[in-house]
């Protein structure tokens, strides 16, 4: 249940009713009401600043610097989050927490924060598709389980909404500078309003193949015995990729930046080292936003970049992410291989996400987490409520470039498991048994996406063309659909349509996805093989 509290102002108080004083210092007078439900904060509730006073400021007593109505409401308003804040699946305070009551003519959503309630409409949506637009009535709470919930891709990659499922950060990697030299700013501006407000970006790794980009524009910044390696010993190459940063990052809506700087020369930790604490501490100072890298150094491999730099785990040999990371005070996202993917082909990678490993990788036998860092060792995985642990982040790379794969390829890798990985970020308890079915339910529903490229149809049969009555422009649809054919130059007789070659009818149908049957009489008007293909 939601409550609301009304801050507005009153007549001066000058006198007190006679009552039991509240147990609290200093003692306040209370008269309690027998006949009244608590009023229950830890459920969630609106404060209201009555707007004829939200600028009203105490000017009679001695405060040094008084601050507004609207002012002292905020500063309420984190008092509580502080102190009855909703609690995350780690146990710890969370302001993406909602809260939910439908009753028979109201549904009240009320969060921590707007994007609190957000993930509640989204609860609303997927109640909705199961219950057949009819809600039943009741109460509910929900909080996301880590910081750190999403995926990570290219830009060649496909945009899609990912939010349905409580993933808040469609991470975006684009090399530097030549990969951004084909994206505007108002590209970006499109995906932040399209796609999700918040996206973490990474702009480039160390190592081939992004470096070749820059290289090609700077060859004097390459490493004498390895071109595909940014020598960080050059005075120029710091300088550079302050440059680049400094014209890119007033595009971006984001909190935090990807350096990237992986796979480098194992020879030059110290000159790597300061590479990563002199550009983070660069980005924090023009944008303040922080800065992530992948694993690559460990700290007593005689790496000292700075704890202020989060760490996303994704390989063992390039460090623990226990004994190296988090016992070293760093912040560590988890983007191990078990959830790193590539699709059609890799000798490492997966090529879909392992929906069994999600619900079964606890050495427990219980789901995976973003804490359970082997599904084979337990003395290994730290507690849930582990201070810095972000949470999970499923990469997925196009390693063969744009002609490796498609944008469906990368869809296909993601898709059937995505939402249990997304369950298991949030810290929620979908269990294996039931979700083939719950996914199946929701996954056609989930707006402002047709992925799988279904086509609506009202009977059974999509598309039904009886070429006997074909007319020399249009093929009339007979399934009731109304997906009427054009006919491009083929000559109509004897009850069908002769293709002969040079001609073709056209589908309004420009795109639809597996599944689906054709079938088709042909008559062949010559016993001799043909030159032309038929499909």
């Amino acid at each position: 249940m939601s409550f609301t509290i009304l801050i507005t102002l009153l007549s001066v108080l000058t006198g007190t009713a006679v009552s039991e004083g509240l147990s609290i210092i200093p003692t306040a007078p209370f008269e309690e009401k027998t006949a009244c439900q608590p009023f229950a904060l830890e459920n969630g509730l609106n404060i209201i600043v009555d707007k004829v006073f939200q600028h009203a400021v105490d000017e009679t007593e001695h405060t040094l610097i008084p601050p507004t109505l609207f002012e002292f409401a905020t500063l309420f308003q984190e008092d509580l989050e502080s102190v009855l804040g909703f609690k995350n699946a780690a146990g710890q305070p969370s302001s993406e927490g909602y809260t939910l009551d439908v009753s028979s003519d109201f549904i009240t959503i009320a969060g921590a924060s707007p994007l609190g309630v957000w993930w509640g409409t989204r609860s609303v949506l997927q109640r909705a598709v199961k219950e057949h637009s009819r809600l039943p009535c009741g109460t509910g709470t929900g909080t996301p389980g880590w910081k750190s919930r999403g995926l990570m891709m290219k830009p060649s990659e496909p945009f899609t909404r990912v939010s349905g499922y409580g993933l808040t950060i469609p991470n975006f990697k684009a090399s530097l500078p030549f990969e951004m030299s084909h994206i505007r700013e108002r590209s970006l501006t499109w995906f932040k309003d399209s796609v999700l407000d918040g996206a973490l970006l990474s702009f480039q790794r160390l190592r081939h193949p992004p470096m070749l980009s820059l290289l090609r524009w700077k060859p004097e910044l390459g490493l004498e015995n390895d071109p595909t390696m940014l020598n960080l010993t050059h005075p120029e190459s710091i300088p550079t990729m302050q440059r680049l940063r400094k014209e890119f990052l007033p595009w971006f809506y984001t909190k935090t930046v990807h350096i990237g700087a992986d796979e480098y020369d194992k020879d030059k930790v110290v000159d790597y080292t300061r590479f990563v604490n002199e550009l983070a501490s660069y980005i924090k100072k023009k944008s303040r936003k922080s800065s992530r890298i992948w694993g690559t150094f460990i700290p007593n491999g005689w790496a000292n970049v700075s704890t202020d730099v989060a760490i996303q785990h994704w390989a063992y040999y390039e460090g623990d992410p226990w004994s190296d990371y988090l016992s070293n005070n760093y912040e560590v996202i988890k983007s191990d291989m078990a959830i790193y993917a590539v699709p059609k082909w890799s000798a490492y990678f997966r090529q879909s996400l392992d929906r069994q490993l999600f619900f079964t990788g606890n050495t427990s036998g219980g789901p995976s987490a973003p804490n359970i860092l082997d599904p084979r060792n337990a003395t290994i995985n730290p507690l849930r409520n582990t201070p810095g642990i972000q949470g999970y982040i499923a990469p997925l790379w196009n390693d063969f470039g744009p002609t490796g794969s498609t944008q469906l390829d990368a869809y296909r890798t993601w898709r059937d498991g995505l939402p249990a990985l997304a369950d298991k970020q949030w810290g929620g308890d979908v269990q294996q048994s039931e979700y083939k079915q719950l996914f199946e339910a929701l996954q056609p529903a989930a707006p402002g996406q047709n992925l799988d490229r279904s086509v609506p149809s009202v009977p059974e049969t999509i598309l039904e063309y009886d070429f006997q009555k074909a007319g020399r422009e249009v093929v009339e649809d007979r399934s009731g659909n109304s997906y009427h054919g054009r006919n491009h130059g083929c000559e109509t007789g004897r009850g069908s349509i002769i293709f002969d070659g040079s001609c073709h009818i056209d589908t309004p149908l420009k795109s639809y996805g597996k599944d689906y049957t054709l079938s088709l009489e042909v008559r062949p008007i010559s016993g001799k093989p043909s030159k032309h293909t038929l499909f």
